[in-house]
């Protein structure tokens, strides 16, 4: 079936994802008093201020430009519930949103058996949402955020969404307090659009994380307050981009060197964070504070960000800040020397700092916006993020293939704010 597009919007949306997406009014599906169906999904539009760069999704070929997009927010998934005995239920979640191929491909992105052993004991084994950050079973759920997308400063340090193992949870109560321990692991993959070397054409490659362990807790009183506290560590295995090796100055060996250097073979990982939420009366707030550590050329990052919302009716306005900052690149130019000399040893300097250069994604965002819920289960939502991208960082950019190396170099040489509006419509049934 032929792809629907906004004028001048180079992501395509499927119109089967599109008509569906265009009556989201709908209760709940029971087929029977064991199978149930039900489901959520977005329908948007984004444009930014600037085509001289694209907003995007880390790891995914978005291209919010002046034109818009209607590519980065949309989605529809659709959940069968079956319970099977009294303490044994099996859940299929199928979802279709914009990949790092580029489709909108519907793919299973939970597909668990969960048995309740008691009130406190629960044990899951299949495919699993990956509880690395607050609302992680809900990241793909925009209705249940009060922004129009979990903040891309903080959420778009991990590429993987889901991973195939089991977890483990232990409910108890601590006076009024409701509290939650679990344990999990396993192994995940995930396909991303490789934009290191900006300028440069994506590649897709794979990011495979195994020997996956984490343990997560969170607290929740009975005021409105739930506070959250995970880590999780595992072994990365992730193909460089060979973009960044160059195809000229070295040695067929050391360019196989190279390679290795810039790309990651079972090597370790963690990442870890502290979140909070408060809801109670018309206030909602959140709060996250994230950190990514490697052994690796992944660089290591810190992210955080605060959102707060006040209700007055079926309208709620919010504001939010974020930011993701670089901490190290963990990987060092063996050929820095030779970067502003001419000739193939200079060119393989300059590639290589290239590739170094677009692991730089520094960058603060202020979110000001507004949420309408239409109907029960029907929100509108109006957002306007300003990007401040300091100077020698690409931020969450990408620039497309041009051939003006200079026009990439200026755009990461100076510090730049772009706009990005947002107009979506979200549901869950």
């Amino acid at each position: 079936m032929k792809p629907i597009t906004l004028s001048g919007s180079a992501t395509a949306l499927p119109l089967w994802m599109a008509l569906l997406l265009a009556a989201p009014a709908q209760a709940q599906l029971k087929l029977s008093d064991r199978l149930t169906l039900s489901g959520f999904g977005t329908v948007g539009v984004t444009a930014a201020s600037t085509d001289d760069a694209h907003y995007a999704q880390p790891y995914r070929p978005d291209e919010v430009g002046r034109s818009g997009d209607a590519g980065l927010d949309s989605k529809l998934a659709v959940q069968a519930n079956l319970r099977m005995t009294p303490s044994l239920v099996g859940v299929l979640q199928v979802i279709a949103k914009h990949t790092a191929d580029d489709t909108f491909e519907p793919s299973p992105e939970w597909a668990f058996v969960r048995w309740d052993a008691s009130e406190r004991l629960s044990l899951r084994v299949g495919r699993i949402g990956g509880p690395v950050f607050m609302y992680s079973d809900a990241r793909d759920v925009n209705y249940a955020q009060l922004t129009a997308r979990p903040s891309v400063d903080v959420y778009g340090q991990v590429p993987v969404s889901h991973f195939d193992g089991a977890d483990v949870v232990y409910r108890f109560e601590v006076g009024t307090a409701s509290v939650s321990a679990s344990a999990w692991g396993g192994r995940a993959k995930a396909k991303v659009s490789d934009m290191t070397v900006q300028g440069a054409p994506a590649i897709e490659s794979e990011v495979t994380l195994d020997k996956l362990m984490g343990v997560n807790l969170s607290l929740a009183m009975d005021n409105g307050l739930t506070l959250r506290a995970g880590t999780v560590r595992a072994h990365v295995s992730l193909g460089a981009n060979e973009a960044a090796v160059p195809a000229g100055g070295l040695s067929p060996l050391q360019a196989s060197q190279l390679l290795d250097q810039l790309g990651a073979r079972r090597q370790p990982i963690t990442f870890s964070g502290l979140g909070a939420m408060y809801e109670h009366g018309p206030w909602q707030l959140n709060a996250e504070y994230t950190w990514l550590r490697s052994d690796t050329q992944i660089a290591d990052t810190t992210g955080w960000y605060v959102n707060a919302g006040y209700r007055w009716g079926v309208v709620t306005p919010f504001i939010g800040f974020s930011r993701i900052r670089v901490d190290d690149l963990n990987i060092d130019n063996p050929l820095v020397a030779y970067v502003a000399q001419a000739g193939a040893l200079g060119d393989a300097a300059r590639q290589i700092q290239a590739y170094q250069d677009g692991s730089k994604v520094a960058q603060q965002t202020l979110t000001l916006g507004l949420r309408w819920d239409v109907v029960d289960k029907v929100a509108v939502k109006v957002q306007w993020d300003r990007i401040f991208k300091p100077a020698q960082s690409f931020g969450g950019f990408r620039l497309e293939p041009s051939g003006d190396l200079a026009a990439v170099r200026d755009f990461y040489e100076q510090s730049r704010h772009v706009d990005v509006m947002t107009l979506n419509l979200d549901f869950v049934f």
